[in-house]
């Protein structure tokens, strides 16, 4: 997935035909959105983050 910006909470990240809106908690597919609450926007972002990594639940929960 690739980055548009880089701070957090302004982020938007596009891959795979979807687009993670942070700034709106949004997540968009085929120009369709769905509202989400913003733990699971931040769960969302931190994995397309690391897309390429293994993440541990330990992570997860230090992270969130």
């Amino acid at each position: 997935m690739q980055e548009e910006k880089t701070d957090l909470a302004e982020q938007s990240i596009r891959g795979g035909g979807w687009l993670l809106d942070a700034p709106l908690n949004q997540i968009e597919q085929d120009g369709r959105g769905v509202r989400l609450e913003p733990k699971a926007m931040a769960l969302l972002l931190y994995l397309a983050q690391r897309a390429d990594e293994v993440v541990s639940r330990k992570q997860l929960l230090s992270a969130l």
